[in-house]
């Protein structure tokens, strides 16, 4: 059997339990537009608890926005580091320890978040970072997080900063 032929019966397959189901196109599109805006909200509000906590020094809380695991990702500049910790001991080689006002001023630009399958999350944006030195020049870049939700907390398990 030709891929063709294959895929006309799964869809074939597909319309016809959608309509065993009684439900319309419609309602599934709006399911979905409902599930879209309910991921984007809480990614969004673990992203701005993330800008609250570097503003403030606190490079800890600023972590809680990283999944605790030895498989989560951030690559930048320098290449790939693995882990949550050595995430943590590259922000504060990079930024230092923090404490209050010691981090810089973080803001951040959505341009779009969507959910790439169940419990998982791909945000896109641009982060502008205002040094403590006002001497040194504002840092600013694009941004791509996989975020993974897991116990209602959405969390970074992916973060490719340029």
């Amino acid at each position: 059997m030709s891929r063709v032929s294959i895929r006309r019966r799964l869809v074939l397959l597909a319309a016809a339990a959608l309509c065993a189901s009684g439900l319309s196109v419609p309602s599934l599109v709006r399911a979905a537009d409902d599930v879209a805006a309910g991921v984007a909200a809480a990614v969004g509000r673990t992203m701005d608890a993330s800008v609250v906590a570097w503003s403030a020094g606190d490079l800890t809380a600023f972590m809680d926005s990283y999944e605790d695991s030895p498989d989560t990702l951030f690559v930048g500049a320098q290449g790939l580091v693995r882990g949550k910790a050595a995430i943590q001991a590259r922000y504060a080689s990079s930024f230092g320890a923090g404490g209050p006002g010691q981090l810089g001023q973080l803001s951040f630009d959505t341009l779009e978040i969507r959910p790439t399958g169940e419990h998982y999350a791909l945000m896109i944006g641009r982060y502008h970072l205002q040094p403590v030195d006002r001497a040194k020049a504002e840092a600013s870049g694009i941004f791509s997080l996989v975020f993974h939700e897991r116990d209602g907390r959405w969390r970074i398990v992916c973060d490719h900063t340029s």
